[in-house]
């Protein structure tokens, strides 16, 4: 019984690792790219209602959501990008800017064109590589 389910455990999260594998690869290596200052050129209210369950019952939730423009400059080129970071929209919901706000981003020094606020492995990117790395010890255990 626990083999079975360690085994679906494991194959879940290493499904989940290959299909995020450019996105993680991505966050490596995002480690060692160089800063620039950024403007904020814009911003989207993308909000969104779900029905949850809270302690009070059913209800409907709000999740405050923007996205975000970025405007930069790297070696005399403009670029703008909306990406904040590399992890899921819970990862990118504690963004809170203005237009006209100066942030620091980070640059892809071999594609300037892409770059991120916010470096590294996100926190739900851990998720998949917890589910394997259970999955495996779960059936090594027992």
């Amino acid at each position: 019984m626990w083999s079975l389910f360690s085994i679906t455990l494991s194959l879940a999260g290493l499904i989940m690792v290959y299909i995020d594998r450019v996105g993680l690869i991505m966050a490596i290596r995002s480690y060692s790219w160089p800063p620039t200052m950024a403007t904020i050129q814009g911003e989207r209210d993308t909000s969104f209602v779900l029905d949850g369950l809270s302690n009070q019952g059913p209800q409907r939730i709000h999740y405050r959501n923007f996205t975000y423009t970025f405007g930069y400059n790297v070696n005399g080129m403009d670029y703008t990008t909306r990406n904040y970071c590399f992890g899921a929209q819970v990862d990118q919901s504690s963004a809170s800017f203005k237009t006209g706000d100066q942030v620091i981003l980070y640059f892809d020094p071999a594609c300037p064109a892409f770059a991120v606020v916010r470096r590294g492995i996100m926190p739900s990117q851990l998720v998949p590589i917890g589910l394997l790395v259970g999955g495996i010890s779960m059936f090594l255990l027992f």
